[in-house]
């Protein structure tokens, strides 16, 4: 997905990292299933993957881990898009 960057920008692409998921991650994937209703999809994402960061791809994707989402979503009460509305 990096292939031509620099040939393109002028300068090397930075660091873009895929973290599997840790026991830790596991855990929050599973708290946040308790407290939301979240989409199986994301659910199997976090068993499986801990966080993406895809600095130079395109505009760049960030996914964080399910740690912060739980958190976010447990102290702000936001929902999942798709699912009863856009997460606030």
């Amino acid at each position: 997905m990096t292939g031509g960057f620099e040939r393109r920008h002028g300068f090397p692409p930075g660091t873009n990292d895929v973290r599997l998921a840790s026991r830790d991650d596991q855990a929050a994937a599973r708290t946040l299933a308790q407290v939301s209703p979240v989409p199986a999809d994301l659910l199997a994402f976090y068993d499986s993957i801990g966080d993406v960061t895809w600095a130079d791809v395109g505009n760049g994707y960030f996914i964080d881990s399910a740690v912060p989402a739980r958190s976010y979503v447990s102290g702000r009460g936001a929902r999942w898009a798709g699912v009863g509305g856009t997460a606030q």
